[in-house]
């Protein structure tokens, strides 16, 4: 059994809380995003809170997307975030014609909407969240991984989620500005949260996948001509840096595993489909199947039995009328 697993399981039989450990861990659970693709991690998201597992975690780290769905997560809503994705994605939030046009691709302000009025984030339990949340994002003038942390207020959590999820327009790049640095959507150099968590001196890490681990992004055309120019015009050394690091290639993730000696890794994720959900996926149906393989990933590890694994999918099923 992997140590991570071990020790997830050990602290939830034993009612283990965060800040009263028997054990020596420091135990992270760490959420990808990728658009719409962060439907995935939503639902892996709700099976470990149908599982009552939130609290063998010590901390929990979001990237883009996945610091969305993180921030339900800790405030003990998953679904609430979920019905975004399935019911509220697929007009306003995103555009094609707008981001060519000079605009965002994705549009935040709705989605901060959202979290005050229709799917709404309990913020007072977010802010006091335990584990904590911590929000990562990519520091554009340092050109490296940033966590964001310890929120005062709810503005604190919004502009920190707009932060870890801004991607520019091609025409006009801004970053983000927050507490004074310029930050730039966390999927540039910390897709997976991994080396934000080894800097805060995580032994132990649960990285949730929005998509398949062995059938990763290769950096094709777009990369090499309208993502990596596009960030040069920001800061050349950041475009640099996304084309060569290589945490989205088997090879490059083993290299990651293997240099952070010492630091036990378990990662989960969906099975390969056609049907799995893209970035920029509007379908409700394909969401809707990415949500549940999210879920089915995270059952499959932690779920006590296959009845009780059969029966929170069938309840996933029922309320969000999937």
């Amino acid at each position: 059994m992997s140590q991570v697993l071990e020790i997830i399981k050990n602290r939830h039989h034993g009612g283990s809380k965060p800040g009263e450990r028997a054990d020596p861990y420091k135990v992270a659970l760490c959420v990808e995003g990728g658009g719409l693709r962060g439907v995935v991690s939503g639902g892996s998201l709700a099976a470990l809170e149908a599982l009552n597992l939130k609290d063998a975690f010590d901390v929990v780290y979001g990237a883009s997307c996945g610091a969305y769905c993180s921030s339900y997560f800790v405030s003990g809503k998953t679904m609430v975030g979920s019905r975004f994705f399935l019911d509220h994605s697929q007009r306003q939030f995103i555009s094609i014609k707008r981001f060519l046009t000079g605009g965002p691709i994705f549009d935040l302000d709705y989605v901060e909407r959202m979290m005050h009025s229709v799917t709404p984030l309990n913020y007072h339990k977010a802010l006091k969240a335990n584990p904590p949340l911590h929000i990562v994002a990519t520091d554009a003038k340092r050109s490296r991984p940033h966590t964001l942390k310890d929120f005062k207020t709810p503005n604190e959590i919004d502009r920190a989620l707009k932060a870890s999820s801004n991607v520019p327009s091609y025409f006009h790049p801004r970053p983000l500005i927050f507490r004074s640095r310029n930050f730039l959507d966390a999927s540039i150099l910390d897709p997976f949260c991994i080396h934000s968590a080894v800097a805060e001196q995580c032994t132990h890490m649960l990285i949730l996948f929005s998509m398949p681990w062995r059938h990763r992004h290769v950096f094709r055309l777009l990369d090499k001509s309208f993502i990596a120019p596009m960030l040069a015009k920001i800061n050349d050394v950041l475009a640099e840096i996304y084309l060569e690091h290589g945490e989205y290639s088997v090879n490059g993730l083993n290299h990651i595993w293997n240099h952070y000696d010492g630091t036990h890794i378990l990662t989960v994720a969906p099975r390969k489909s056609r049907k799995l959900p893209g970035q920029l996926t509007r379908d409700r149906q394909r969401l809707g199947f990415g949500f549940l393989a999210g879920a089915e990933a995270v059952l499959n590890h932690f779920a006590p039995d296959d009845h009780t694994k059969e029966l929170i999918l069938a309840s996933f099923k029922n309320e969000l009328r999937i």
